[in-house]
């Protein structure tokens, strides 16, 4: 799969279906300031009949150590459960909801950063999610979440939660390829992500093409 998006300017991912129910990939991308690295997984949670599942998927994302940007390296995850409807012509809908984490590595390990001081937390802004998602059978990624962070974060942010609710649709384009769409908003409990959000803005949103072999 190969797609763009907010936050990634480019985004690239190859997903092997180990069976009908369960896919794990490998993903990577670059927003305008720092690249991306991460694993995918999705699994069909219920399956009453070709029309109709539950699934759930993950990205985890890992971005390195940059210099205009903290000089810390960051993890991210996003959690999502969506509810799939297919139709006859093949096009696929979703809809469910989600939790993205991010955090800083130095935070979670407990570790101190350079100057031997702890992170404050403090408003900062960082990074976003994202994606995509290639296919095999029939877990294959029909909504790419994937989308990923726009910015990492500076000093100061140890790391927060935040909530989403997304859609997506896929459309196949001949036997093998396939357009894939996903939007997700952001929330900081019921109300929309504000400048504490990761992201510069509180939608993460993705757009691309998928090639089944």
């Amino acid at each position: 799969m190969v797609g763009t998006g907010v936050p990634y300017v480019g985004i690239a991912e190859y997903t092997y279906g180990f069976s009908n129910k369960f896919s794990a990939g490998i993903l990577i991308g670059s927003t305008p300031i720092v690249p991306g690295y991460g694993l995918r997984i999705k699994g069909i949670l219920y399956q009453k009949n070709e029309n109709f599942r539950v699934t759930a998927k993950t990205p985890i994302l890992y971005y390195p150590k940059t210099k205009d940007l903290g000089g810390e390296p960051w993890v991210l995850a996003w959690p999502t459960i969506n509810s799939e409807w297919k139709f006859d012509s093949g096009i696929r809908v979703a809809a469910g909801a989600g939790i993205v984490a991010a955090a800083c590595v130095n935070s979670l390990l407990g570790l101190e950063v350079e100057d031997g001081h702890h992170h404050a937390t403090e408003d900062t802004q960082l990074p976003e999610e994202d994606h995509s998602e290639g296919h095999h059978h029939s877990t294959e990624g029909h909504h790419s979440q994937e989308s990923l962070m726009s910015v990492m974060p500076t000093a100061g942010f140890m790391g927060d939660v935040w909530n989403t609710i997304q859609t997506s649709i896929s459309i196949p384009i001949g036997k093998q390829f396939l357009f894939q769409s996903e939007i997700a908003l952001v929330f900081d409990g019921t109300s929309l992500a504000d400048k504490k959000w990761v992201g510069r803005y509180p939608v993460i949103l993705f757009v691309g093409v998928s090639y089944e072999f």
